[in-house]
């Protein structure tokens, strides 16, 4: 398989990914019509467990998204980079896995930066941080009452 040229260079690439060609600025534009909800992770998740995993993850994962946005302002306000950087790695990987992917696709980006004691160029960050929060909780609480 390593061998096969049919394998080679097949990854995944995120919708919005920051491509090499792409600024920061255009990256900050194009979130604004990023999908917010990834159903094809939430309809994967609802295969195994049905609408009680579902409405059960989503409880779980607002409570706790909600708390880490809360300490994610606060460590941004001491300009504590490490917990910026452990706060924003735990929330890409648990709004991935539960199908969250505008906060996914930020998170992912910030971590990038995080991850290398680099503070986002964009000052307003943690404020469409949030935003998008609220956005995921209100399309969860959504979802869930259909």
């Amino acid at each position: 398989m390593l061998n096969n040229p049919t394998y080679r260079n097949k990854t995944m690439k995120s919708q919005n990914a920051l491509q090499p060609k792409q600024t920061e600025a255009q990256f900050w534009k194009a979130m604004e019509n990023e999908k917010v909800l990834d159903m094809a992770t939430i309809n994967s998740l609802k295969d195994i467990g049905g609408d009680e995993l579902i409405e059960s993850l989503f409880e779980i994962f607002i409570i706790d998204c909600e708390k880490m946005t809360a300490e994610l302002a606060e460590a941004e306000a001491r300009k504590d980079m490490k917990q910026v950087d452990q706060i924003l790695h735990t929330l890409k990987g648990s709004s991935g896995s539960i199908g969250a992917n505008k906060l996914y696709v930020l998170s992912k980006y910030l971590n990038e930066g995080s991850r290398h004691d680099r503070w986002p160029e964009n000052e307003s960050w943690i404020d469409i941080f949030k935003a998008a929060t609220e956005e995921t909780v209100k399309e969860m609480q959504n979802h869930a009452r259909k």
